[in-house]
């Protein structure tokens, strides 16, 4: 998606959300726009673009400080369904187009400690180079998780994912492999004076891959992020990724900054870099910029 058709839907939600009241008690639904444009040092470009719309079971209300950790510190459980697109073009190599549905349930309760998640992905790739088309891959992930509230804003979740990828074969065949994904989260939010707030969150996981020869490998990896809450309306903060093991394709590291402004109770616009630095030279290194919209009613 072009930069003019991004101001386009920033324009758009920034429209709906001058309708809004500037002072939200509470809201039950969300929809958000994200678009993701990554450049690689080899000249290809992905371009990722997601449309969600998220239900909660129950009002959730924002009097809370932040605005963005509203949903978290009411403990309100969700359904959401979204929509992506994505294009991989290559200068020397084949072009990748892939439309992707997905639906997610999280069930929590203000007065549970325990939190129950499941998630449904699909997603079609169209591989093609010029007017040759050779064929299209297809990727399911199925996600299961389960959490505990240690403390009042303090969470730590077991998740674990099933990805299914199936490739072309030959004649009316498919080549299916399963790779599994096992990791824990953690949270907290740390409340100060004057409204301020620190949000910490880590994650240590192990992710299975396919090789060049479709073997399954497997990588260890650990990520960490923290956002400083300036009052209610406005976070800056970053991470960092890192991911070590046998597939050579994803061992590196991942430095993230990221901040969000709320123009209104309802209405946020967000902003993330990231610089991808790999330890082998292929793939190669990448940059990222993430714009996203979010609106609450």
């Amino acid at each position: 998606m072009g930069i003019l058709n991004r101001i386009w839907a920033i324009g758009l939600l920034l429209g709906i959300a001058g309708h809004s009241t500037s002072v939200m008690a509470e809201y039950q639904s969300e929809i958000s726009y994200k678009n993701i444009q990554t450049e690689y040092d080899d000249r290809s470009k992905l371009v990722y673009n997601e449309l969600l719309y998220k239900y909660h079971y129950n009002k959730v209300q924002d009097n809370t400080n932040p605005l963005a950790e509203a949903s978290y510190i009411n403990r309100a459980g969700s359904m959401n369904i979204f929509f992506t697109r994505s294009t991989f073009e290559d200068p020397v190599g084949p072009e990748l187009d892939t439309d992707g549905l997905g639906f997610g349930f999280t069930k929590m309760e203000p007065d549970s400690p325990y939190v129950f998640e499941l998630g449904y992905y699909n997603s079609e790739t169209e591989v093609r180079m010029g007017v040759i088309f050779f064929g299209k891959t297809e990727d399911t992930y199925l996600t299961v998780g389960a959490g505990l509230f240690v403390y009042k804003h303090t969470l730590f979740n077991l998740k674990y994912v099933v990805h299914e990828v199936k490739y072309p074969g030959s004649g009316i065949t498919e080549n299916e492999y399963k790779l599994n994904d096992i990791s824990v989260y953690f949270k907290t939010i740390l409340f100060g004076e004057d409204n301020d707030a620190i949000n910490f969150e880590a994650i240590i996981g192990q992710k299975e891959y396919l090789d060049e020869e479709r073997n399954v490998i497997s990588n260890e990896y650990y990520k960490a992020y923290a956002d400083y809450y300036i009052g209610r309306r406005i976070s800056i903060g970053g991470g960092y990724e890192y991911e070590t093991g046998k597939y050579e394709g994803a061992v590196g590291s991942n430095k993230i900054v990221r901040g969000r402004f709320f123009l209104t109770d309802s209405f946020s616009l967000s902003v993330e870099f990231e610089k991808r630095t790999r330890d082998y030279e292929l793939p190669s290194d990448s940059d990222s910029t993430e714009l996203k919209v979010n609106y609450r009613f």
